[in-house]
This record gives C-alpha cells, sequence and structure tokens, in this order.
C-alpha cells in the first residue's frame, strides 16, 4: 500500500535552571492523526493459480502517532566535564490495529499490534579536553512497545541498546565540526504473525508467519555550525 497524508501536531517545552551548574528540561509532543489514503496492490503464486492476477484497490488507513514526554538532566560537574540524563515516555498504547480498507472490499489486510506505553532512558557525557576538542560519549536502552503474542513482521523489533562516541572540534570562535557514531543492537526476538486478508472479496483468509530475528545498524553523522 501507498499513501499520503498531512496532519498537524504541536510540541511544548520548558528549561529550568536551578542553580548554573544544574539544567533541567521537559518537553511534550501530541499525537498526530493521520488518514493516509492511496493505492493497494497485491500479487502472488497463490493469486496466480487461482486465476485472479494482480489484486489493485483504493486503500484508505487510519495512523495515530503517539505523544511523547521528554525529561532531560544536564549537570556540570567540573569546567571540562558535563554529564547529561534523559527518560521519554510514549503512550503507545494507543496503537493497536493496522486495518486497511478499500472501496471494493471493506477489508483489505487487519493486522493487530496491541503495543504497550514504553520507556527510553539515556545517559552520556562530555569532556572538554582542550578548548577547540570536545569528546562525547552515550548510551540508551529503549524498551519496545511490542508485545510477543501480536509482533509483526512489519515492525519486527525488541528491546534496544545504542551506544555513541563523538567529537566536536571548534577550529574558531565561530565554526564547530561535529562527528558521531552509534552502534544499535536488539535483544533477539521471534514472530509467530496470523494475519486476516480478503483480497478477493470472497470472504477472509488467514496465513500463518513465524520468523526469528536479529537487528543491529550503524550511525554517522557530522553537522558543521557556523555563527555569525
Amino acid at each position: 500500500m501507498r499513501g499520503d497524508d498531512e496532519a498537524w501536531g504541536y510540541n511544548l517545552g520548558v528549561i529550568y535552571q536551578p542553580v548554573p551548574e544544574t539544567t533541567l528540561g521537559l518537553t511534550y509532543r501530541s499525537k498526530v492523526d493521520f488518514n493516509l489514503e492511496g493505492g493497494f496492490t497485491a500479487s502472488s503464486p497463490v493469486l496466480d493459480q487461482l486465476g485472479v492476477g494482480t489484486v489493485t484497490d483504493t486503500a484508505a488507513l487510519d495512523l495515530t502517532t503517539p505523544e511523547t514526554v521528554n525529561f532531560s538532566l544536564t549537570q556540570q560537574m567540573t569546567d571540562n566535564l558535563k554529564l547529561m540524563f534523559g527518560a521519554s515516555w510514549a503512550r503507545w498504547s494507543q496503537f493497536d490495529q493496522i486495518l486497511v480498507t478499500g472501496s471494493d472490499r471493506p477489508l483489505i489486510t487487519d493486522e493487530q499490534q496491541n503495543y504497550s506505553n514504553a520507556w527510553a532512558f539515556s545517559t552520556g557525557g562530555e569532556y572538554q579536553l582542550t578548548p577547540q576538542l570536545a569528546l562525547r560519549a552515550g548510551v540508551a536502552l529503549d524498551f519496545t512497545p511490542t508485545q510477543d503474542s501480536t509482533r509483526s513482521v512489519r515492525i519486527p523489533s525488541d528491546d534496544r541498546r545504542i551506544f555513541s562516541i563523538g567529537a566536536g572540534w571548534s577550529p574558531t570562535p565561530d565554526l564547530t565540526l561535529d562527528v558521531a557514531y552509534s552502534y544499535l543492537t536488539e535483544r533477539s526476538t521471534q514472530v509467530n504473525q496470523t494475519k486476516t486478508d480478503d483480497l478477493l472479496g470472497t470472504g477472509p483468509i488467514t496465513s500463518n508467519y513465524s520468523a526469528d530475528y536479529k537487528n543491529e545498524a550503524h550511525g554517522f553523522g557530522a553537522q558543521l555550525t557556523y555563527r555569525f
């Protein structure tokens, strides 16, 4: 399925500095409701054997991205050392299913998700090695909102651990180059999925799928900042 939509959301935030060495932050990002409308195409050897061939239809999917709350703490330990801590909560519990409908058939696909609310925690530090060079490192733990019984091949993820290192170089007071590398690893997980489709419009067809997954990712980033 391919579709598009535009929707509005909002962000709220506050920063509080009780003492010069301590900074607290709190942000809220609202949920966003999307109504995706587009086209649907399906083909498989089974459909070919039934003499149906490729199935096409218009398609619609209602999707809500969750609201999130983020808390951060930055503590200046010494003139050269700064420590940071963050916690994030996402209300994934409202994402309960992927229901795609079409104009020629009331049900194209129905996948139960039953997500739960999830937390993520991170901590890190920055050390000012020289006036021009800052070194950074951090680690994050991101708990999955998926349930073992309803985990889908669309998002076969489990709890994540993210390790990051980076540096910031300021050759002049007006120019800073930041670079970073992150390694993400997920706990091994198993998907046992039951899927219901009505591609032919003659009644639901249920299929089963099982697989083991182990996800890893490497990320690189760079940013150049010039101050006027």
